[in-house]
């Protein structure tokens, strides 16, 4: 994804994933590409973006505390990345000191450190974590 991928997002054509793009509260997906954003609108502050086979038109910006649970996971050598596993769910974070319904990545196979929570913003527990692709809690 180059300059053109850049100036659509720009424009909304893309889509970042948020947690609306789940099809429940956490799903595990399969990393597809793993691309590096630093020019544009990113030259101040490089991401690392992620994209699945299960959402294939979904972007994922790796912020500080995704990419560094990413790296603790697989290393930092992105190009390593395509074909691991990730458990994507929703959760309450804060975006400019404000709280807010976001995504985080954990181990696939592994209960998330934070509450996981539904459309509704309720908590919900998944024990055991969700089937591979199922989408369901």
């Amino acid at each position: 994804m180059g300059r053109e991928h850049l100036e659509n997002m720009a424009l909304g054509d893309s889509f970042f994933i948020k947690p609306e793009n789940l099809p429940g509260p956490a799903q595990v997906v399969t990393i597809s590409e793993v691309h590096y954003w630093d020019d544009g609108i990113w030259a101040a502050e490089p991401v690392r973006v992620l994209n699945f086979h299960e959402i294939p038109d979904g972007d994922l910006v790796l912020r500080k505390l995704n990419k560094e649970r990413v790296m603790a996971l697989y290393t930092n050598n992105g190009l390593t990345w395509p074909g691991k596993k990730l458990l994507l769910y929703r959760t309450r974070t804060s975006y400019a000191g404000r709280p807010c319904p976001g995504v985080r990545v954990s181990h696939p196979d592994e209960v998330p450190p934070e509450i996981v929570i539904d459309e509704h913003d309720q908590p919900v527990t998944l024990t055991p974590p969700p089937a591979e692709g199922s989408g369901n809690a």
